[in-house]
């Protein structure tokens, strides 16, 4: 009996330091992601016209709508982010995790404080283009999608286990609305939203770094922080198509080398650029939830 404790002692350890390593890693592929997307959209010439090109289109799509987006939008302040992390540390302590209570906090904090240092630091070249916006004006990352997406990650990593999948869906829906939201209104290129869901990732994964070396071999599975099979693989799947579909208009810009002054080019880049927000929100909500996944209960050892 006792060699199969330190047995499973030994194999939970392990599993920890693996899910640990995993998550470091995702947190510095995520840091990568974010440096990649400025360089490509504020750096590069043809990064440079496809934002705007997108931008341009959302201009042109506008309806009676708007109106309903950026009140939307206005709901997104400094009080009602207060206001959201209160609730957050709430259920984390209603839940008696002192641990999820401090990572949601940090997490949030963290992305939002991140996203203001980054707009306001990153350089943003005078390429000579024609913009709708001032050329050297940095938006990258959006404040308004890293409030939205911050909570929705947040809440599920302090939801209870059964309620994180409608939590992950119901916050890709809000957080993928508003980026699609800054778009439409104008407020900010896609790009910006896309930095932003990096931003929130790579703090998750840092966060979430904490909450697992601070677990106990002795744990039981709520408290190592959804069930693999619990974890909805349709969200990965719509994610797929819904990226695979707005890749199409984006690549058909760039090869086929369209004016992209012209408005069908421009609304077509547009709504490839809210399909792959929201195919990336959803994928990296998935990526979430896996990674909060409990370790499944190791079997008992046998008799004798």
């Amino acid at each position: 009996m006792l060699a199969g404790d330190d047995e499973r002692g030994l194999t939970s350890v392990t599993s920890r330091r693996r899910r640990v390593a995993s998550l470091v890693a995702a947190c510095v592929v995520s840091v990568g992601l974010v440096a990649a997307v400025y360089v490509v959209a504020v750096r590069t010439t043809r990064g440079r016209v496809l934002d705007g090109a997108s931008l341009r289109g959302a201009t042109q799509s506008r309806s009676s709508a708007t109106d309903l987006v950026q009140r939307l939008l206005d709901v997104v302040s400094v009080a009602s982010l207060v206001m959201a992390v209160l609730g957050l540390v709430v259920i984390a302590l209603l839940r008696f995790r002192r641990d999820l209570a401090v990572a949601a906090v940090v997490l949030v904090v963290g992305s939002n404080l991140t996203a203001q240092v980054l707009k306001r630091l990153l350089p943003r070249p005078d390429l000579g283009l024609s913009e709708t916006t001032p050329a050297t004006l940095n938006s990258l990352p959006s404040g308004h999608t890293t409030v939205a997406f911050s909570i929705a990650v947040a809440l599920v990593i302090v939801s209870p286990i059964a309620l994180r999948p409608l939590a992950a869906v119901a916050g890709t829906v809000y957080a993928s609305g508003t980026a699609l939201a800054t778009l439409t209104a104008g407020w900010h290129r896609p790009s910006d939203s896309l930095a932003a869901f990096f931003v929130v990732t790579a703090w998750a994964a840092g966060t979430l770094v904490y909450v697992v070396r601070g677990s106990r071999g002795d744990d039981p599975p709520e408290n190592l922080a959804l069930d693999r099979g619990a974890t909805p693989p349709r969200m990965a799947r719509a994610a797929f198509v819904l990226l695979a579909f707005s890749v199409a208009p984006a690549l058909l810009v760039v090869i086929a080398r369209l004016d992209v002054h012209r408005t069908l080019a421009q609304v077509s880049v547009y709504i490839s650029s809210g399909c792959a927000l929201a195919g990336t929100a959803t994928l990296l909500m998935a990526a979430v939830l896996l990674a909060t996944a409990p370790e499944k209960p190791l079997p008992a050892p046998a008799p004798g």
